[in-house]
Formats: C-alpha cells, structure tokens, sequence
C-alpha cells in the first residue's frame, strides 16, 4: 500500500505564559490543538478509516522526541482529508515544531511542521511587552518589583470561590464533648481536676513517685490526694503520706520494684487513710535479710490493697504483706512469697490491728524452712473468699500452714486452704492465746510432709460449720477444743472432737470419735 502526506494544515490554540501579563488566577490555556491532513493512497485521495500515529519532534529530521506518542484509531478520511486533535501536554512551544506521522505502520516523510497561528504569534511577541502597558497592576507592583508589597486588594483576585466574596467563608464553630468555645478558641471545658498528680516515663507531673507524693502538703481529712502512675516499671521504695493514694494503670501494667535487694524498708509504705490500687508490687531480696512487699505501721488506720499483686523473694525472711496498723482491707489482690534454701516464706505477716480479706489469693512456697500464708498474732483476721496456698518441696524442713495463729481471732468465711509438704504440712492451727478460729464453708486440704498431714490443729478453739476438712489427720485437738457442724471431716482424729451431723468423704454418717 503507498501511502502518502500530500498537504498538511495545523491549526494551533497556543499561548505562552508571560510573567506579570496577566492576573494571577486566569484561568490556563488548553494544551490541544485542530490538525488537519489530506491522505493520499496510491495516488488517489484516500477514503475509509485509518489508525494513525503522531510524535512531535524538535527537527525536522533526527531531533528529540517532545512529548508522549499519540495514537488515535478509526480516523475517517473522506476524499483525502481528515481531522483530528491532538493534546501533547504542557509542552514548550518557543521552539520549533515537527510532526512525525505514521498511518498502519507505514511512517510518512517527511515531517510536518507546525506552525502557531496569527493568535500564537501575538502572545509571543506580548512576551516582551513593556510593564509600563499593563493594567490592573496591584498597589505596591507599579515601580516593577515587589519590594514593600505586604497585601494585595481582594477585589482584584479573580476567580474568587463562591461564599468568599466578602473575604471571609461565614465559617461558624461548635464546640464538641469536652470542649469549651470562647469566640474562635477551643479550649478544655471545666477546671483541672483538683487534688490528683500523674506520675509517667513522660508527659506528666513527675517522673518517680516518691516526687509525686511529697510534692503533696495540704492532704487530709476531707481532702485526699491521688497519685496516677502511667504504665511502667518505677525502681524505687515508696513511702506515702496521711491520705495520699496511688493508683496504677493496672496489675502488670504499672509496677514498683524495690531496687538494689537485700535488707531494707518495704517496697511501698501505707499511711493513714491511704489506698494502693490497680498495680504490681516486687521485692527481690537477693538473698539478703529481709524484705517486705507493703507494710503499714501502727499509725496507720483504714489503710487498703485493692487489686494489687504483690510478689516477694529469695530472702532469708520475707513478706508479701506485714501489718502492724488498726485496719487493713485487701481486696481482690494477690500476695505471693516465695522461698529458697533456708528461707521462711509468709503471705501476711499480721502482728496488730485488723485485717480483711476479701476474694484475695496468698500463695507461698518454701524449699527447706517452712511458710505460712497466714502468721497472725493480731487481733482479728476476716478471710471472706479467695484461697490460701501454702508448699514446700523439702519434707525434712520445717512445718508449712495454711494459716497459723498465735493470737487474737480469725474468721475463714467461703475460703479454699492448701497446704503440702515440709516437716508436716498443716491447713489451720490454733494457738492457746486467742479468741478462737470459726470456719464457715470453707474447704481445708492437707497433704504430703515427712509427718502425716494435719487439717485442724489446736491446742486453740476451731468451731467448723458447713466446711470439708481432709487430711491423713483430719483433725488434731492437741489438748484444746474444736468443734464441727453438718461438715465433711475426711481422715483420722487425733483425739475426740465434738461434732454434729458429721459425713465422711464418702457421705457417709460418722461420729466423733
């Protein structure tokens, strides 16, 4: 097929941008221009429809390619002569022009030229006009520069979106939840929260907790501080004052930690009116004296632990509590407390006051010296709920209890006791110098020891209602009384109990002895 260009018109649209000729805002030239061809195929004017391809060049032979390549399928030739337009982009028109043409795949020669319309040209020679001629120039640009031009008249700016034409959009403001609206300016609504101080790795008031709470001179009664501590790991002992609280991000979450080890002060001190919530407290001894996870002196009245763990270890004595205050509440919180070697382990340490517990778990362990999950010789302990753990691996050491009672009165109300190995493993004894131990559906389970376990042992007073007791010895008066009603008592009797509608693990009916 020969194919051939015999005459080629070009129709342009193109203006040059010319700096300081006209508004800013006007709107911008199209890029696509008309052009028109007459096709001719072997020597006649060509009719039907052809693909043709164009590229745009900057000579007329050789030269780079400007632009993309344009294809446009199902061009219709009518008697040799078509339309078409063609978009190249933004490119630069102050040179010259070539078009390269190719229909099928047969590449027509030579090159067309492009060249601009009478329009064109005027914009090209506007490119030099004089700044002298321009109109609408704004107040601060006539002398040529913008030297001193701080505004320019928004009437002049063209364009200007629809709403805007007074200057400003009519924009109104509400304020959200939270928020606070004063004219223009949001703002937090309501005050700073009063008597609270945060403590965090950063971002808030202190950086250590100590800080916090003797940055704190005006807590007491009727105006109570609390210190929240952001999540972390805070190496430190704290001691609190009269009617500050610290409260965590939660158990885990926020944790103090005793640093160095060894012998000294416990991790956290409570105080009068104080409250410890929603955190984690450690002491490791590193095999030193002692340690003490929380402790409250005698001064110290309505002092709480509510969902705290605290965990103690490896020293040779250690306490995951030790209260000598009038009154602590512990509620769902754990104490943990474990021993090595030669090392005594106790959940609570009770020496004075009173101390409630309510659905709290105290879990000991011990290796070769014994643990308690309860020593008390205060004067009275409220257990309501939870479970009482206490285990040593060795069988040789000394005695574990569950609970071991010098002095003073204790109530075990819905609580789970375990107690296994050491010497002799014993749930509940009873010292001679108290007021007496009642349990109420509590469930006593000891096992394991170089000695047979014991459940109840005195020589105190134990009255038991509603409770299983199982151990190898059920229950071992040791010269003092204890007394059981409409409960499970599974094991021997060391010596006669007074018992009422008594059942033995097989609910079978049993007497006493």
């Amino acid at each position: 097929m020969s194919v051939s260009l015999r005459r080629v018109a070009a129709r342009c649209a193109l203006a040059l941008l010319l700096a300081g000729a006209a508004p800013a805002l006007a709107a911008p030239l199209p890029t696509a221009f008309t052009y028109q061809g007459r096709l001719v195929e072997a020597g006649q004017p060509a009719t039907g429809t052809y693909a043709l391809t164009f590229r745009l060049f900057d000579a007329e032979t050789g030269g780079a390619q400007v632009g993309p390549t344009l294809v446009v399928p199902g061009v219709v030739v009518t008697q040799g002569v078509f339309t078409v337009t063609l978009d190249f982009g933004p490119v630069s028109w102050t040179q010259a022009r070539w078009l390269d043409v190719t229909v099928g795949a047969t590449l027509l020669s030579p090159r067309q030229p492009v060249t601009p319309t009478p329009a064109a040209l005027h914009a090209a020679s506007a490119a030099s006009a004089p700044f002298s001629g321009l109109t609408g120039v704004p107040s601060g640009l006539a002398d040529g520069d913008d030297v001193g031009l701080t505004s320019v008249p928004w009437s002049i700016v063209q364009n200007r979106p629809a709403g805007l034409d007074d200057g400003d959009n009519d924009t109104t403001y509400t304020a959200g939840t939270g928020l606070a609206l004063t004219g223009t300016t949001f703002s937090a609504k309501g005050t700073p929260l009063a008597n609270l101080v945060t403590v965090a790795k950063s971002g808030g008031d202190f950086t250590t907790i100590q800080a916090a709470v003797d940055s704190i001179t005006t807590a007491g009664v009727g105006t109570p501080w609390l210190v929240y501590i952001a999540p972390g790991t805070y190496t430190e002992r704290v001691v609190l004052k009269d009617y500050v609280s610290l409260r965590g991000a939660g158990p885990g979450i926020t944790v103090i930690s005793a640093p160095n080890g060894g012998s000294g002060p416990a991790t956290v001190s409570g105080a009068n009116g104080s409250t410890v919530s929603y955190l984690t407290i450690e002491a490791n001894g590193f095999g030193g004296a002692r340690v003490v996870g929380y402790y409250t002196g005698t001064a110290a009245v309505d002092t709480t632990l509510d969902h705290v763990w605290i965990s103690v270890t490896d020293a040779s004595s250690m306490a995951a509590v030790e209260a000598r205050g009038v009154v602590l509440d512990v509620r769902d919180s754990q104490l943990r407390s474990t021993g090595f070697g030669g090392q005594t382990a106790i959940g609570l340490d009770h020496y004075e006051g009173t101390v409630r517990l309510v659905q709290s778990d105290i879990l000991v362990s011990a290796t070769t010296v014994g643990g308690q999950a309860i020593l008390t010789s205060g004067y009275q302990v409220h257990v309501e709920g939870g479970r009482l753990d206490a285990f040593s691996s060795n069988s040789t050491g000394l005695s574990v209890h569950g609970v071991l009672i010098y002095a003073g009165e204790v109530f075990l109300n819905g609580v789970r006791i375990r107690s296994g190995g050491g010497q002799q493993a014993i749930g509940v004894k009873a010292g001679a110098l108290l007021g007496g131990v009642v349990l109420v559906d509590a469930d006593v389970q000891a096992s394991g020891g170089g000695q047979p376990a014991v459940g109840l042992a005195g020589p105190g007073i134990i009255q038991v209602r509603n409770s299983r007791i199982s151990a190898a010895v059920a229950a071992d008066p040791d010269g003092g009384s204890i007394r059981a009603a409409h409960s499970m008592i599974d094991g021997t009797l060391a010596a006669p109990i007074t018992c009422i509608g008594a059942y033995d693990a097989a609910f079978a009916a049993r007497t006493c002895p």
